[in-house]
């Protein structure tokens, strides 16, 4: 349980400057170039009363550092990143002994990505601004963190003065770093169609990283006296030392508005490759050993496989106006003409999650345990809710010791859905109609399955016990248009 006492109000202030120039140069009539270039400064944030803290560690020593004695650092307590440049280069290609009709593309360029807020809010909670603590509460009536011991009136009463819980930003911060390159090829079909196949990469440097850099290695005794830096507890450490790369296969055939139809379709074969998921707030950081981020490498959070959607809209081609009975007579035409139907359908592998072992094991204090990973556990078979993964590639690791199941390792479910409407027009003079809508969503009504139970030993392990969508849902409306 995180508890305090006290708000927090830093009342933040940063300045952002971001100069740029691009220019369109047409070569040939056959080549156009995009060039480019961008700088970015983002000043770090301030705090209107220097009410942030920081856990500065150095030379084997770690000591707490405020704005308001920053002791040589910034008053922000990370330095400003003035290299930010970026520049950026594309090409349009289309050379005519193809007919015009094919279209070579391509284009890199270095994006930044400032870091939100969060980041910095974290150390506006620090001590001795915000004075907060982790209190593990227990079950068993003799503890002196038994649960019921608990006063909401006095959240720090039954908090020991160390573990302090801290966060420490690495005052070096650096703005993230994308690299973002492209390649694809157009092709016209004919009938407003155009089929396009592309190559899309990209590489994420000094991304936001979650860290334990107070965080013992394994083995026997007390974990506060084992800490790198006795003097703290806890420290949730804050960088930017974030990679990832990602790289996709991208198929997409669209066709425009014409002859009442108009569809597109895309399908994305893709693997995504990072180290971190990202920082404390939200993500679910799932760290093992926060000071070697070699077993967190992994696929991404949000890492699919492989991905196909449809959308589609057709007028049907009857009634006034249209291909068949397009003289039909105003009854007529109120019962079957004016139609038209639509849908999306998507389908979508899993993402991926990580496997956790309950309680400290390796008798760290801090980050998730994990068991040991002895086999392929997307290989399964009879596979249902109840047994969705191979559990038995999973085998609880010993104590005092790192399991060596890696991070994201197992797919979660994926996604098969359509959604479908039809819409009826009913005209009442050349600006006003009235629209019937008949909208289903999940028509087929499959569900949608959460992510299985990841806790190895539990009764709830590889097993499905949720969703994360509604069932078929259908809705009927009136519109009125002038």
């Amino acid at each position: 349980t995180l508890t305090s006492i006290d708000i927090f109000s830093p009342h933040f202030r940063n300045t952002v400057i971001e100069p740029w120039v691009q220019d369109d140069w047409r070569v040939t009539p056959e080549l156009t170039l995009n060039l480019g270039l961008r700088y970015e400064w983002a000043g770090r944030p301030t705090s209107d009363d220097n009410s942030i803290s920081s856990v500065e560690v150095s030379k084997g020593q770690a000591k707490l550092v405020t704005a308001r004695d920053p002791q040589g650092f910034p008053r922000s307590l990370a330095y400003d990143d003035y290299n930010n440049f970026a520049p950026r280069i594309g090409f349009a290609y289309s050379p005519k002994f193809l007919g015009g009709k094919t279209v070579f593309r391509g284009a890199y360029g270095i994006f930044y990505q400032r870091e939100n807020a969060n980041t910095w809010i974290d150390i506006a909670i620090n001590v001795p601004f915000i004075r907060q603590t982790n209190i593990n509460l227990d079950t068993v009536p003799t503890s002196p963190f038994f649960w019921q011991g608990y006063d909401l009136s006095r959240p720090g009463a039954l908090a020991p003065p160390v573990p302090l819980l801290v966060f420490s930003l690495d005052p070096n911060w650096r703005d993230g770093m994308i690299h973002q390159w492209n390649f694809n090829i157009q092709q016209s079909l004919g009938y407003s169609t155009v089929l396009q196949i592309a190559y899309v990469g990209n590489r994420g440097l000094r991304l936001a990283r979650a860290t334990l850099p107070n965080q013992p290695d394994p083995g026997a005794g007390g974990v506060d006296a084992r800490r790198p830096y006795t003097n703290f507890g806890q420290i949730n450490g804050l960088d930017s030392g974030g990679d990832a790369h990602y790289h996709a296969l991208q198929v997409q055939a669209e066709k425009r508005y014409s002859n009442g139809m108009q569809f597109i379709a895309g399908y994305t074969f893709s693997k995504c490759i990072s180290n971190s998921d990202a920082t404390f707030v939200g993500e679910g950081t799932s760290i093992q050993n926060g000071r070697d981020f070699h077993q967190q490498q992994g696929l991404c959070t949000q890492h699919f496989s492989q991905r196909l959607t449809l959308s589609w809209l057709y007028d049907i081609p009857i009634g006034r106006g249209r291909m068949f009975l397009h003289d039909a007579s105003r009854v007529t035409d109120l019962l079957v003409g004016g139609w038209q139907v639509n849908g999306i359908y998507t389908a979508r592998s899993g993402s991926p999650f990580t496997v956790t072992q309950p309680g400290d094991f390796p008798n760290v204090g801090d980050g998730t345990a994990r068991p040991n990973q002895v086999a392929n556990p997307n290989q399964v078979s009879n596979q249902s809710i109840d047994h969705s993964f191979n559990t038995d590639a999973f085998a609880l690791a010993p104590r005092f010791a790192w399991g060596t199941a890696g991070r994201n390792t197992v797919i979660g479910p994926g996604i098969n859905n359509w959604d479908f409407s039809a819409f009826k027009n009913f005209s009442f003079d050349e600006k006003r109609r009235l629209q019937f809508r008949a909208e289903f969503f999940n028509l087929f009504n499959r569900a949608e399955f959460a992510f299985p139970g990841a806790s190895i030993g539990t009764a709830q392990f590889g097993r499905i016990s949720g969703t994360t969508r509604d069932p078929r849902d259908v809705q009927i409306s009136l519109k009125f248009l002038w």
